[in-house]
């Protein structure tokens, strides 16, 4: 066997460290980039407990113990739970990558909880309504996607794409579920802009969605923020929204 130089000795190590150097970043790219996704339809255990607070005396439920994960309950105006008071629904990464949220539903006698979806388009669970009757949830994802899903199938369904939609804000469903109601930003700005800057314009509309076909119109087209809709629960004609601007005379 023909002895190797020094330099040649070298310049083979070089080579082959630069190869298999090569090779670990790929490995770790692939690995990085194969997302965890939990599937539609697992189960996961009762994590429900109860305590006595310290400073009012009374009893309070924790539904959710997920550490470092999140488990993100639905803005304030969002019916939370089914009307029969059988589902809980709420968000969470529980069974994805850190901030993946997904929409859950949890059963009040059991605890358990079952994953509803399985995004990984940004899905924004706060936005969710339930549909009069607890047989679908509305929600959003991928900026401008408006979907549903079964609660009880796990069938998920397309309603439609809104245009020029940069920024939805909570869905609210109509008593009879024939529409959904929602203020959109339709300018590509930061909405914290309107809190602090007097003559902060956008435009911004409250879009009509029918929950059958995903047909679109708008109720009112402005250039200052228009959110909050809220159909009233026994009116379908009759709704409540928030004007945001001017606003530093709100």
């Amino acid at each position: 066997m023909k002895s190797l130089t020094r330099r040649k000795f070298m310049k083979k190590t070089v080579s082959c460290a630069a190869v298999f150097a090569g090779t670990s970043v790929r490995t770790s790219t692939l690995l990085l980039n194969k997302k965890k996704m939990g599937k539609k339809g697992q189960v996961y255990p009762d994590q429900r407990r109860k305590y006595k607070d310290s400073q009012t005396g009374h009893t309070v439920w924790q539904m959710t113990d997920t550490p470092c994960k999140i488990s993100h309950a639905q803005y304030f105006t969002q019916p939370a739970a089914t009307q029969d008071g059988r589902w809980l629904i709420y968000g969470s990464d529980r069974g994805s990558e850190a901030e993946q949220l997904n929409l859950f539903k949890m059963d009040l006698r059991s605890g358990e909880s079952f994953q509803l979806t399985e995004s990984n388009k940004n899905l924004k669970p706060r936005w969710a309504h339930i549909s009069p009757g607890g047989k679908e949830v509305y929600y959003i994802e991928d900026g401008n996607h408006f979907r549903a899903v079964n609660i009880e199938t796990f069938e998920e369904r397309d309603i439609c794409r809104v245009e020029n939609c940069f920024r939805p804000h909570q869905l609210s469903v109509s008593p009879d579920n024939r529409f959904i109601i929602d203020g959109i930003l339709m300018e590509n700005k930061s909405e914290d802009d309107f809190l602090t800057d007097q003559g902060f314009l956008i435009r911004s509309a409250i879009v009509v969605i029918r929950t059958d076909d995903g047909k679109v119109h708008k109720l009112l087209d402005g250039n200052t923020p228009l959110t909050h809709a809220q159909y009233c629960p026994a009116d379908p004609n009759l709704i409540l929204y928030c004007h945001g601007g001017p606003w530093w005379y709100v």
